[in-house]
């Protein structure tokens, strides 16, 4: 396991996949975004109404696309999801200043009513391993 030491570094890890759930059909890959945010297991909690997913630049060069995005609440230690399958077509583009990283980007965004709890996650992944 390697951290990068700063935001100039963030294309060195452009293909890293940060987890592999390995299922019949082959390879479930899920990446996880820490957020610097207060947010429970329901999906309606997530303080803002149109999440980040990535900018659009990381996401476009992703020679694999994650399959499930994870958002990670250090604070509450909760996660939420994005499913790529089922939200993709209504993700949109918008121009921010990350406030973390200093940097203004495009990001995509992704409506809050789209995400999903972690639980449902976990449920689907037993099921398509064949472990549920």
């Amino acid at each position: 396991m390697e951290k990068r030491e700063n935001i100039q570094d963030r294309l060195r890890f452009i293909s890293e996949r940060d987890i592999i759930v390995p299922t019949p059909e082959g390879d479930f890959l899920i990446e996880s975004k820490s957020r610097n945010l207060e947010f429970g297991s329901d999906p309606l909690s997530f303080p803002y109404s149109m999440p980040f997913v990535d900018t659009r630049s990381g996401w476009d060069q992703k020679e694999e696309k994650p399959r499930a995005v994870v958002f990670v609440s250090p604070k509450t230690r909760e996660m939420l999801v994005v499913s790529v399958e089922h939200t993709r077509a209504s993700w949109t583009t918008e121009e921010r200043f990350d406030h973390v990283r200093k940097i203004k980007d495009t990001f995509y965004v992704v409506p809050k009513e789209k995400l999903v709890s972690f639980d449902t996650l976990v449920k689907f992944l037993r099921r398509v391993s064949g472990k549920g």
